[in-house]
């Protein structure tokens, strides 16, 4: 088992060719409120919005899902007047409500700042939009317990203000026992803002496993949001296998994870076709004959494989491509057959059980590096040019896993992210 992509579009995707190539990989898409709750909006663009994400929901496939996002990001950057702010939250709240059975999941309205309007962002004014927000949504909640399966309580970590808000309303409406499912927010462009060589949501993780640890669920959401990196997907795949068949073994908990990434990638990088390199990489397909067997595996649909190859040939000779949207989404696969290789590799190299079996990092770090080499000689697509990210990882999950099995209490934890938020030193703050 190993986390779970999240596609997310803009667009509707019926049973097309679009979405058939995506069928092999994709089970998750994320859809947000974003288009129905920008400038202008209200109910009306809201009916509007659901009626298009109720067409998206019924195209789903039965082992599909759909994940709404709040569209709180119109809030942040300054598409939304903050005078509008409450009609903001009463929007959200009608549809987590009154929509709730167009969709799988829902991400919980977060509001961690407001870009165009600088002199709004004080502690007391983000924890009184939080607090409306998720104590509107705690009593749409009470009102309907079913909402608890779908609703995502999403936590900010990245500075020390907005940690304590969101700590103090978790405390305030959702210490229950209720609650089942959270995100790590507040990740998308941290790593260019603040140049990070470590990935962020490691020590939120482990609150997050803290809190799940106490509930009474046996099936918990741990989704990361905007997040992409080749070692960020290294370590969810660390931390889904510590979670899953070491900490908490009776519970199922899915480690999920969405970006935007691949579809900008898959765009700016078409020509270059990053899928075709990556299986041209391995000395046994520099045959045409034998590239075009494998590329068929990884996309079974006939009408697409030909669509795929005419667009090859079409590269080749520098003509236009007819359809930029399918090939683009190769990407996917590509990233896929990246994340697959990463699993083969820490699960033939015993990475987790050498860590499990060395939790001081001083002692791992000597045992750790030599496979991490071999790994970027063997696999570079996947390992290459992050030895320090990896190592930098490794000391933090080293830190956090031995609290962990300390038995380390909450607050305890807390100390542990007061540090890590010192490591990451975002240059703002709440006023």
């Amino acid at each position: 088992m190993t986390y779970q992509y999240v596609h997310t579009t803009t667009d509707i995707f019926r049973r097309g060719l679009n979405k058939q190539i995506l069928r092999p990989y994709v089970k998750k898409y994320l859809y947000s409120l974003y288009n129905g709750l920008a400038s202008n909006f209200g109910y009306n663009s809201l009916y509007k919005l659901s009626k298009n994400i109720n067409d998206f929901y019924q195209n789903l496939y039965n082992d599909e899902m759909l994940i709404i996002d709040s569209g709180g990001y119109s809030i942040i950057n300054g598409d939304v007047n903050p005078r509008d702010i409450n009609k903001f939250i009463e929007c959200y709240n009608y549809f987590l409500e009154y929509h709730k059975d167009i969709y799988n999941y829902i991400l919980s309205l977060d509001i961690p700042i407001l870009l165009e309007y600088p002199s709004y962002n004080t502690y007391e004014n983000i924890n009184k939009y939080n607090i409306q927000s998720y104590s509107n949504s705690k009593e749409i909640l009470e009102k309907h317990p079913e909402l608890y399966e779908k609703f995502i309580f999403v936590w900010h970590f990245k500075i020390k203000k907005q940690f304590d808000i969101w700590r103090n309303i978790y405390n305030e409406y959702y210490s229950d026992g209720k609650l089942k499912h959270h995100a790590i927010g507040g990740l998308v462009g941290l790593r260019g803002i603040t140049g990070i060589k470590f990935s962020p949501f490691i020590a939120p993780a482990y609150r997050i496993l803290k809190l799940i640890e106490n509930d009474k669920h046996d099936y918990n959401i741990i989704h990361i949001l905007g997040v992409y990196a080749r070692h960020d997907r290294f370590f969810m795949q660390m931390l889904n296998k510590l979670f899953n068949d070491y900490y908490l073994p009776n519970k199922k908990i899915d480690i999920t994870f969405d970006t935007i990434n691949y579809t900008i990638s898959g765009l700016y990088k078409i020509r270059d076709f990053p899928l075709v390199q990556l299986l041209q990489s391995n000395p046994k397909l520099t045959n045409e004959k034998k590239l075009g067997e494998t590329l068929e595996k990884f996309i079974p649909n006939k009408i697409i494989f030909e669509q795929v190859l005419m667009e090859i040939d079409n590269i080749k000779k520098n003509k236009p491509i007819q359809d930029t949207r399918l090939l683009s989404l190769t990407y996917v696969i590509f990233s896929e057959i990246i994340d697959r290789m990463m699993y083969k590799f820490i699960k033939d190299e015993g990475i987790v059980e050498l860590f499990v079996a060395n939790p001081d990092y001083n002692k791992l770090k000597n045992k750790i590096a030599p496979i991490l080499f071999k790994g970027a000689k063997n696999f570079p697509f996947a390992f290459n040019n992050m030895e320090k990210q990896m190592m930098n990882n490794f000391y933090w999950l080293s830190n956090f896993h031995r609290a962990y099995i300390d038995g380390a209490s909450i607050e305890r934890i807390d100390k542990g992210i007061e540090h890590f938020i010192k490591a990451i030193n975002f240059p703002g703050d709440l006023n």
